[in-house]
C-alpha cells in the first residue's frame, strides 16, 4: 500500500514541476505523429510500404527530444530560473516546429506529381515554412547560413 502512494506522489510531483512545458510535449507528439504520417504517405505514393523501423525511429525521437526539454527545464527549475528555462524550452519548440513542419511539407509535396496543383500548393507552403518562417527565428537563419558554408 505504501508503494502505491509513493509512486502516486512521485507522479503528482513530476506533473507539478513540469506543468509549464506540458503543452510543448503535446506539440512535439503531434509534430512527430504528423511527420510519420506524411512520411508514410510519401513512401506509399512512391510504391513503398510501412516500415516498422521508421516508426521506432520516430518514437525514439519523441523520447529524446522530450527528454532534452525535461532536462533543460529541470536544471533551470532547480536553479530557481523556472521562467527562463520554460522560455528556453519554448524557443526549442519553435525550432522543432520549423524542422518538422518543413519535413512534413516536403513529404506531402513529394506525394504528388511535379507541376500538379497539389504539388505546387505544398511546394509553396514548404517555401513559406523553410524560408519565411526561418526569418522569424534569427538563430535558424544563422544555422542555415552555417550549413550552406559546408559545415556538418
Amino acid at each position: 500500500m505504501f508503494e502505491k502512494y509513493s509512486i502516486a506522489s512521485v507522479v503528482v510531483a513530476f506533473q507539478a514541476v513540469f506543468t509549464a512545458i506540458h503543452n510543448d510535449i503535446y506539440t512535439m507528439l503531434v509534430l512527430l505523429l504528423l511527420d510519420f504520417i506524411a512520411g508514410l504517405a510519401c513512401d506509399l505514393a512512391r510504391g513503398g510500404s510501412f516500415s516498422k523501423k521508421k516508426f521506432v525511429k520516430s518514437f525514439k525521437a519523441l523520447f529524446l527530444i522530450s527528454g532534452t526539454w525535461f532536462f533543460i527545464y529541470a536544471i533551470g527549475w532547480l536553479k530557481g530560473e523556472g521562467v527562463q528555462s520554460a522560455q528556453a524550452v519554448g524557443y526549442l519548440v519553435w525550432v522543432c516546429i520549423y524542422f518538422y513542419a518543413s519535413n512534413i511539407c516536403r513529404n506531402l509535396r513529394d506525394c504528388f506529381n511535379t507541376g500538379s496543383p497539389a504539388y505546387r500548393l505544398f511546394d509553396f507552403i514548404y517555401f513559406l515554412v523553410s524560408f519565411e518562417f526561418a526569418n522569424k527565428l534569427k538563430l535558424i537563419e544563422k544555422y542555415n547560413a552555417y550549413k550552406i558554408r559546408g559545415n556538418k
